[in-house]
């Protein structure tokens, strides 16, 4: 422990001291006098400014000249302080000359005033100012200085967050582990904390549940909205739909085969057929004829006649061919089309009814707090609604399949079929060409024309005129009939179409309502997992709030346990829970008076001295206050008020008093 006391005070022309010297010899003293006597200025202030440059205000640049009469400043004198300290066991002395410097121009003989200078003397010996300021700091710094020697400095002169500063600094902090170690109620802390301090996950918890809350008031209208818009089943069997949604596409596939066959030109082609029969007799027997015409023609002519008679029925016969074919694949090829386009659609449906996955997750999460909802809560629900989805789905992909396994042989059967046409009409072409070649071979092979011969009209020939005729108005008016029979058609085509959507818009119903079914559970099973999850966060409140509690209690006793009179509260737990660090001084857990305020503040002194291990000389300004200094290990000088005292009145050894006036 290094004990710091004042041997002698020496003051010259230091305010209204002219020349004035205290000798307390390390000793207790005490100074009486009125105010104004200068009890502070002479002895603290002087001490202040010779070792800090300040005065008890803590100001630096305060006036320290000797005034005149007038009040004003007294020219051409040195003001000093001069102290002699015992510094443990070795004597040190101090001084600093305050001094105006006068210089005298080339151009005048008298001096003019040019500012100040201080001198600084260790020991009576001259030194710069850093060197000075060097021997003092290794006696002690300049905040100890001035918080050991002053027992009103730590609670009058010193901020909050200072004085606060200071006691953790001297006397320690607790940290959280230490906190959370003193008790096993607070074992489950750290791991609730995960690396974040108290007031951040604090602020996570109350934030999660804001957002229960929140989500705790959105859930009931979310639950109203899905129930309102769930699909009305009333009336509607589902089996019966899909049943009814199978026969119906079989009608719609015969409806399209009969508008196919319409389009194509139906009995009017057949009709087509035999009128081209029909022209082709009477042009062979108007042949016949015109070789009766031609008696007397040779048997070459009549041969000619005969082979290109014969030709001719040929090409004939090939462009009815031809014509038939071409319009049967014709009808072939739309249906292709028609039912790769139903086809195409099946297998957008089965993609579709393939992918569509259960919508309920096994394990949801919680989208205010983003913690999983238990699963036992979900399971029987889910497990209800997974088994109904799977049936449903298997069910419509076996419909799908079913119907795309008749596309496919349809679709087969009719390429099938278009190829045999195909095949047809290539060794039709050929016979066609072979035929065309031969009768222009024929006629190019007449010479002449044979003489005519009046030969009886064959009646035959009028008689296939008639039928001709007939043929031909049968088959305008098929023609007629077959554009309203088409538009019919089309009109049943579209019939059935509109009554398929209607029925798969009630089918789709049931699937609808089962998804805003599960969707209702889910909401329902959330709203339970919140206000679990709720409760658990108030859990986690409290802890929080009991470790709060019990670092207040272990800190204060701490801190408290150093001290025999002052009591620091160095929390205040506000109404929100949270810690506001403080730092109020009380005198054993009362408001102090006056007198009480200078024994605490002898007290810190006291504490503080043992902690950093060097006791000063200490003035206790308003000591008159005080009725009994408590025991201290060093140099205590009182500065006394006393009206009786006009001047300074020093009283030796006051430890062997212990009492003021």
């Amino acid at each position: 422990m290094k004990l710091l006391k004042l041997l002698e005070l020496r003051l010259k022309n230091w305010k209204q001291f002219k020349d004035y010297t205290f000798t307390p010899n390390g000793n207790n003293a005490a100074i009486y006098g009125q105010n104004g006597a200068g009890k502070t200025v002479g002895h603290y202030d002087a001490i202040l400014w010779l070792l800090l440059g300040i005065d008890s205000q803590n100001r630096s640049d305060y006036k320290i000249k000797t005034e005149d009469e007038n009040g004003d400043p007294a020219h051409h004198l040195d003001h000093s302080v001069e102290a002699v300290l015992l510094v443990g066991d070795s004597e040190l002395t101090l001084k600093k000359v305050y001094k105006e410097k006068w210089t005298a121009k080339r151009s005048s003989i008298n001096a003019e005033f040019d500012g100040h200078e201080t001198l600084h003397y260790v020991d009576t010996v001259p030194v710069g100012k850093r060197e000075y300021d060097a021997v003092i700091s290794g006696i002690c710094d300049r905040e100890t200085f001035k918080l050991l020697t002053n027992p009103h400095h730590f609670m009058s002169e010193l901020k909050k967050d200072a004085r606060r500063k200071m006691v953790f600094d001297t006397f320690g902090d607790m940290t959280d582990d230490e906190i959370i170690a003193s008790t096993d109620d607070l074992a489950r802390l750290p791991e609730l904390l995960d690396g974040k301090t108290i007031e951040q996950r604090k602020k996570v918890i109350k934030e999660s549940q804001a957002n229960i809350n929140k989500r705790k008031i959105e859930i009931p209208a979310e639950i109203t909205g899905a129930e309102s818009v769930l699909p009305d089943v009333t009336g509607l069997v589902e089996n019966d739909l899909r049943g009814q949604l199978v026969m119906l596409r079989g009608k719609q596939k015969n409806k399209n085969r009969e508008l196919a066959r319409l389009e194509a030109g139906g009995e009017g082609a057949d009709k087509t057929t035999k009128l081209r029969t029909l022209e082709a007799e009477v042009l062979e027997l108007k042949n016949d004829q015109k070789e009766r015409e031609s008696d007397g023609q040779d048997l070459d002519i009549k041969a000619h006649s005969e082979a290109l008679s014969a030709a001719t029925t040929k090409v004939t016969e090939f462009s009815t061919v031809n014509t038939e074919t071409n319009a049967s694949v014709k009808t072939l090829n739309k249906e292709i089309a028609r039912l790769e386009e139903e086809a195409e659609t099946l297998r957008g449906e089965f993609d579709q009814a393939e992918d569509e996955a259960f919508a309920m997750k096994e394990e949801p999460v919680c989208p205010a707090c983003g913690q999983d909802i238990p699963k036992e809560d979900l399971k029987a629900i889910a497990n209800k609604a997974l088994e109904e989805f799977n049936k449903k789905k298997a069910e419509k992909l076996e419909g799908i399949r079913d119907r795309g396994k008749e596309l496919v042989v349809e679709i087969n059967k009719n390429q099938a079929t278009i190829k045999g046409y195909e095949e047809t009409l290539k060794e039709n072409k050929k016979a066609w060409d072979t035929a065309i070649a031969k009768v222009e071979a024929i006629e190019k092979a007449k010479a002449e024309p044979a003489p005519k011969v009046d030969v009886p009209v064959d009646p035959e020939i009028e008689k296939l005129n008639l039928g001709i005729e007939d043929l031909k108005n049968e088959i305008a008016t098929i023609e007629q009939d077959g554009r309203s029979a088409l538009a019919v058609k089309e009109q049943e085509v579209k019939s059935i179409d509109s009554t398929i959507e209607k029925h798969k818009k009630d089918f789709d119903k049931f699937d609808q309502r089962l998804k805003g079914e599960v969707r209702i559970e889910e909401l329902k099973t959330e709203e339970k997992a919140l206000a679990g999850q709720f409760e658990e966060f108030q859990a986690d409140l409290f802890l929080i709030e009991q470790f709060v509690k019990t670092k207040v209690e272990l800190l204060t006793d701490k801190i408290n346990s150093e001290f025999e009179l002052a009591r620091f509260k160095l929390f205040e737990v506000q109404v929100n829970g949270a810690i506001n660090p403080i730092c109020e001084v009380t005198y054993l857990w009362s408001p102090p008076s006056a007198g009480q305020t200078v024994q605490i503040g002898m007290d810190i002194i006291r504490a503080f001295s043992k902690k950093l291990g060097i006791v000063p000389m200490i003035f206790v300004d308003n000591a008159e206050s005080v009725t009994r200094i408590i025991d201290m290990p060093g140099q205590v000088i009182q500065l006394i008020h006393s009206l009786e005292d006009k001047k300074l009145r020093v009283v030796q050894e006051l430890e062997k008093i212990k009492e003021a006036v």
